[in-house]
């Protein structure tokens, strides 16, 4: 089946909308003998092989070019979750193409780079995932092309020059997701041991990795495109008008002119009530510009960022531990780490917003401003904590998870809001609520 223009594509691509791929088919006047629904498939692209073969009629491969080359559109399929509050959202990221180091280094210039020629235009089909109902009775619930030239271009380009750069320095093993904004670069393999390769420049080895859309982003693209179904309008609540700026620079730049003030002081300039518990994160969320009118900004979606308030005592000591969102049981027992709802945190850009004693010891004034992201070794040692939860929490033990004393970067205790506050888990009844915490000591390091 060959397509004369992305428009002929996208036409036939959008019968699927609503429907599965069975019946789309029968729509199509496919005979039933004619889908191969007993093959095999497997893997976590096994949807994508099913439907390239049983709707588009084409053969897996794994050929450079895009998929549909004769229109230069890459197919792509992007599972869809159900959130507790009836929400959807992307379940993870959007792997792309291999990263292989050494042609990198030969494939710097961003617009004619092998990476530019596979994806510049996707034909995104997004889908309800359920590993309990068949593939071919699985629903589509969204389809349309991203044209990734169009849409961020800059701070694509700037992610994938980041990358670029660090495979030049010959830091391949150094690379972390948390690097990037929206484009990321994912690790490939069962196992850390299985994926390390060569890297060139160095004789250290590295994480076989593929460029992928992060979390956020491709759920933030998910979202654009059903705002655009709707009201044919984009999700244009930017926080940066001038596409070419650089994000630091911006955010720097907004917090500049209230460094050395004092929260008593920048209550008044932000109409902010001292006595909250939050004042630290309202006055913070205000100097960027959240208010009741912008309660997002397309920047902080698309790249998952995330504002931490910390406040520092005159001896340099932090009070407190960093409180992630609380523990699902009922889903951390079925994740695999990378497409983990802590991992998915840890990979954000942060925004640490730093509060620091006043000398007279009265109150407190923001000090700085840190734009920060794990290192990926830390990311190792966080998943240490996250495992032996996953497994305390199979087994139903609830009162042994890793503590402070027991990794230098993560632990994990209460965060109900009292005793009586208690989450449902897979088969031993309601327990109190945990989260993920980084260690206070560990922050006080980064910062």
């Amino acid at each position: 089946m060959e397509f004369k223009d992305k428009k002929d594509l996208l036409d036939y691509a959008r019968k699927l909308e609503g429907l599965s791929i069975s019946e789309a088919n029968i729509n199509n006047s496919v005979s039933e003998q004619d889908i191969k629904y007993g093959k095999n498939y497997s893997g976590k692209g096994k949807f994508g092989q099913f439907i390239e073969e049983n709707y588009f009629d084409k053969k897996n491969d794994s050929l450079s070019a895009p998929d549909f080359s004769e229109v230069g559109v890459e197919l792509k399929v992007s599972p869809l979750k159900y959130l507790k509050n009836g929400e959807i959202r992307v379940k993870e990221r959007l792997v792309l193409n291999i990263i292989s180091y050494d042609k990198l280094l030969n494939d710097k210039n961003f617009l004619d780079s092998h990476f530019i020629y596979k994806n510049k235009s996707i034909l995104l089909i997004f889908y309800f995932y359920d590993n309990k109902v068949p593939l071919y009775k699985l629903k589509v619930n969204l389809v349309d092309i991203w044209e990734l030239l169009d849409r961020d271009f800059n701070q694509i380009k700037r992610d994938y020059e980041y990358i670029v750069e660090k495979v030049e320095n010959g830091l391949a093993h150094e690379i972390s997701e948390g690097d990037t904004m929206y484009l990321g670069a994912c690790t490939k393999g069962s196992t850390q041991k299985k994926s390390m390769i060569k890297q060139p420049n160095s004789k250290q080895l590295a994480r076989r990795r593929a460029f992928c859309f992060k979390t956020s982003y491709i759920n933030t693209i998910y979202k654009t495109l059903v705002l655009e179904k709707r009201n044919r309008i984009s999700l244009e609540n930017r926080l940066i008008k001038d596409s070419s700026t650089n994000f630091e620079n911006y955010i720097n730049n907004l917090f500049k002119p209230y460094l050395g003030k004092t929260v008593h002081e920048l209550c008044l300039l932000f109409d902010c009530n001292i006595k909250s518990k939050s004042v630290n994160a309202n006055i913070a969320r205000k100097i960027i510009g959240f208010n009741k009118k912008n309660k997002t900004f397309y920047e902080f979606e698309a790249a998952g960022i995330q504002i931490k308030t910390i406040r520092v005592e005159l001896n340099g000591k932090i009070k407190e531990h960093m409180s992630f969102k609380n523990i699902y049981y009922t889903e951390i027992i079925n994740e695999i780490w990378e497409d983990s709802a802590f991992y998915e945190e840890l990979v954000s850009k942060f925004i640490f917003v730093i509060f620091k004693k006043n000398l007279n010891n009265q109150g407190y004034h923001l000090d700085h401003i840190n734009i920060w992201n794990m290192p990926q070794n830390d990311i190792d040692e966080a998943k240490k904590v996250w495992k032996i939860t996953k497994e305390n929490i199979r087994k139903g033990i609830f009162d042994k998870f890793p503590r402070a004393s027991e990794n230098i970067v993560s632990h994990v205790r209460p965060k109900g809001q009292s005793s009586s506050d208690l989450m449902e888990t897979e088969g031993f009844g309601l327990q109190k609520k945990y989260c993920f915490w980084l260690n206070k000591d560990y922050i006080k390091s980064q910062i």
